[in-house]
């Protein structure tokens, strides 16, 4: 009896009229095709009878999805408890386990390491304190280990102070409330860390995203222009993050730091917010141009910014009596007169610089103000939305967002929570000429979105001749 062909990548792109390259990112990075063509795939997958082969992914890619344990033994119920939690964690990471029993033997354990080498592990989650952590620390693969010291491997180790904290009903005491005044970048400890709050984690140092101004509600997120949870923003929304006393706050986080969060409940997603960055203005946004050719601030459709020197500016300068319920037109700044070509995204004022004096002629009705304001606020304008939900939990309290291999360069406002610079390189690489604004999503010919990697295919910068990595 013949044995039964496997199924391979070619016989799926056959069966879906897709090409390799889509097929192979569908096992690979599934994230970077739309969810009607990720189902499409799974839905042919079924039909084929596809049997996964592990071993030539593994070859192919590899990632072994295998971690090392070493420990002591596991008659001391401490060490079962901690295996089992381990072994746990499977159904929600994937990653298999070779566990070896050291019993305190150096000697021994020094021989399992080799042996999980040859199985080329991508971790070792070491229990035993035999081997010195300076030996551990040359074998060049990542290790956790249980209770040591951690100037040479990362080490899961009891807070005992906090434990006494805790066990006599101490209380932490409260941060002070900050003034508003001009923020820079500062870093935190592990014992800082409020609830609510993302970090990015560089080393032991912990940097909160900021929030300042935005003109929308932070509890409703973003809209898509196909209400899917990834995809384009609606540009009619004009939904614009601004920052007058904490733009210098913004932390930058690269693929080797750790984005962090401390809640007091449940997470059921992160919504990641991409922005624009629209860089420095006076604190007006939703401007547009009339029929007539005038700038005009309309209620309702345009916004300010309370802490913004404008607008401070514009109040002082009004009579008694006058108001702005009707809006205004901003004629002129610096005496040059302002056209829509004067305007960024967002409706914002262009070719201004940080803290830049600008005088400003506007007219409420047919009188003619003047108002001196500075250059103070640094906005940014929505354009991209991303759901994810994977994260794992720390011991030290917090937990760790896994971020998205597919996640482009650029600005994103998390959970609208604080808005955090990303770079999808390792810490030391050169940024200077990555860009921040290349869009991860395409509107279609029929109004539906692609992927930057079904854009690239359609285009042909990538073709089905594209080297396919990954085996079936």
């Amino acid at each position: 009896m013949a044995q039964k062909k496997n199924v391979t990548f070619s016989d799926i792109a056959k069966f879906t009229n897709f090409s390799k390259t889509t097929i192979s990112r569908y096992f690979n990075d599934s994230d970077s095709l739309t969810l009607e063509n990720q189902e499409i795939i799974s839905n042919a997958l079924k039909e084929l009878n596809y049997k996964e082969n592990k071993v030539a992914r593994i070859l192919a890619n590899g990632k072994t999805e295998f971690i090392g344990v070493i420990i002591p033994n596991l008659f001391n119920h401490y060490f079962s408890e901690i295996l089992n939690r381990i072994l746990k964690t499977y159904e929600n990471f994937g990653y298999k386990f070779l566990v070896f029993i050291g019993n305190d033997d150096e000697e021994a354990e020094t021989r399992y390491i080799q042996e999980l080498l040859a199985y080329k592990i991508e971790g070792l989650i070491i229990l035993s304190h035999t081997i010195p952590s300076e030996k551990l620390a040359q074998l060049q693969i990542p290790i956790v280990a249980i209770e040591r010291e951690d100037r040479c491997v990362c080490s899961v180790n009891t807070d005992n102070y906090a434990g006494a904290v805790q066990a006599t009903g101490c209380k932490k005491k409260e941060p002070k409330q900050e003034e508003p005044m001009e923020q820079v970048l500062t870093a935190v400890t592990v014992n800082d860390l409020t609830a609510g709050c993302y970090y990015v984690k560089n080393g032991m140092d912990f940097f909160e995203l900021p929030v300042e101004g935005m003109n929308f509600d932070p509890s409703r997120p973003a809209e898509t222009t196909t209400m899917a949870p990834n995809g384009i923003t609606k540009k009619d929304a004009n939904r614009i993050v601004d920052f007058v006393y904490k733009d210098n706050a913004i932390p930058t986080l690269y693929k080797n730091d750790q984005l962090v969060f401390k809640a007091s409940g449940n997470v059921s997603s992160f919504t990641w917010e991409r922005f624009n960055d629209q860089g420095y203005s006076i604190g007006l946004y939703g401007l547009s141009a009339s029929a007539a050719g005038k700038i005009q601030f309309e209620n309702g459709k345009s916004g300010n910014d309370d802490t913004s020197s404008i607008t401070t500016a514009i109040a002082a300068s009004l009579a008694d009596g006058m108001t702005l319920n009707n809006g205004f037109v901003l004629d002129k700044v610096n005496g040059a007169l302002l056209t829509g070509d004067n305007l960024r995204d967002g409706g914002i004022v262009a070719g201004l610089t940080k803290d830049a004096i600008v005088n400003c002629d506007l007219y409420v009705g047919t009188t003619l103000l003047s108002a001196c304001a500075t250059a103070d606020m640094r906005a940014f304008t929505s354009f991209e939305r991303y759901t994810t939900d994977l994260y794992s939990n720390s011991p030290d309290g917090y937990a760790i967002v896994d971020i998205p291999d597919y996640l482009k360069s650029g600005y994103y406002y998390i959970n609208n929570a604080g808005l955090v610079k990303y770079y999808n390189v390792e810490r030391g690489t050169d940024t200077t000429d990555i860009k921040m604004d290349e869009p991860y999503y395409y509107e279609d010919d029929k109004g539906g979105v692609m992927t930057y990697y079904e854009y690239m295919e359609k285009t042909g910068a990538i073709n089905q001749n594209t080297e396919v990595k990954g085996g079936a």
